[in-house]
């Protein structure tokens, strides 16, 4: 049983519409629960026949959990997966208000979180058979005794049409593509590519929805610039956008490794971004730019002065999210290690 919190559009959730679909089904029988009526990721993402059940908390919070305790008893999983907070928390009592030992698999999918969430993820450490993170350094105070590392991943085509270098001072198309929400810091962005003063000829567009949607349309009206910088909403071919345009700039306050970061290294795309999360990660080894809020100006300036060097990058990145983090790998690991907590689970029952 795979649990989130909704399926709207997002990393964590197109992740988990690539798992639910791509495990076996000779070896797997997988029911996905939402603790949230949003179901848009489906139709955005291309599984518009995907059966998920609702157990919508948010409208009643006794009445879906109800709901989702009558489908652990009907469905009875040997594994649970909770995706992120919410889903962890409403898992665990979930199963405790049944008196069922499922085997609790946990990925936060975030490595920042608050002082309370902090504090609750600590205290139902014993409750979880693993924890899955994305590196080991992530929130490593925090997981279950037993941790797995198992990297994110994206589909990974086996023909790339080869980058061309933009000419200085001439067209630059930069994107910055994510949910417009305090995490992805989009005012900053939109600061630190005017402050840049890379010349009339350069672009960014924003694609993705969120609180902040209305004020950067209202910031860039202010500023005078709606014939450089666009706002896309919401983009169904991510890949073909990518490849459209020039250089992606990831301006996040925090992280925990970034699907589009990897949609972009899958198509060779000089990427400039903070250092959060599992960002260095990826980006590290002259993969790609890593700088501060407060140098981003001077080194995104940088980076558009030497073309050839960036498409350089984007071709070193392409080669390392090949290796390691194709959507087959994730899938192959994830299913590992489902039969290996499941098989332990059957030995407690029939030791007891």
């Amino acid at each position: 049983m795979q649990v989130i919190t909704s399926l709207g559009t997002g990393g964590a959730e197109r992740l988990l519409l690539d798992l639910v679909t791509m495990l076996d089904p000779s070896r797997f029988d997988v029911m996905t629960v939402v603790l949230k009526n949003d179901l848009s990721a489906l139709d955005a993402y291309g599984f518009p026949g995907l059966a998920v059940e609702v157990a919508d908390l948010r409208s009643s919070v006794i009445g879906g959990l109800r709901r989702f305790r009558r489908l652990i008893d009907e469905f009875d999983p040997d594994v649970m997966h909770a995706h992120m907070f919410h889903p962890l928390i409403a898992s665990v009592a979930a199963l405790c208000s049944i008196g069922r030992r499922q085997a609790l698999c946990f990925t936060s999918h975030n490595a920042t979180h608050t002082q309370f969430r902090r504090g609750m993820m600590r205290a139902l450490r014993s409750t979880r058979a693993a924890d899955i993170v994305f590196e080991e350094s992530q929130h490593a105070s925090l997981n279950a005794r037993r941790t797995v590392v198992i990297p994110n991943g994206v589909a990974i085509s086996s023909s790339l049409t080869a980058r061309q270098p933009w000419r200085n001072g001439g067209t630059l198309r930069t994107l910055a593509l994510g949910r417009l929400d305090t995490e992805k810091d989009p005012m900053g962005l939109l600061q630190a590519f005017v402050d840049a003063n890379l010349g009339p000829l350069a672009t960014l567009e924003f694609a993705g929805r969120g609180a902040f949607e209305e004020r950067i349309i209202a910031r860039i009206r202010s500023l005078a610039m709606e014939d450089r910088v666009r706002v896309l909403g919401f983009v169904k071919d991510v890949r073909a956008l990518i490849r459209s345009c020039d250089l992606l700039i990831v301006h996040s306050k925090w992280e925990g490794m970034p699907m589009v970061l990897l949609e972009a290294g899958a198509e060779a795309m000089p990427i400039i971004a903070t250092p959060v999360g599992s960002i260095p990660s990826i980006l590290g080894g002259d993969r790609g730019v890593l700088t501060t809020p407060s140098d981003f100006p001077a080194a995104l300036r940088a980076l558009t002065a030497s073309p050839d060097e960036a498409v350089a990058m984007g071709v070193r990145l392409r080669e390392f999210v090949t290796r390691y983090h194709s959507i087959a790998a994730t899938v192959h690991s994830h299913a590992s290690l489902y039969e290996d907590v499941c098989a332990g689970r059957h030995r407690r029952i029939s030791e007891n």
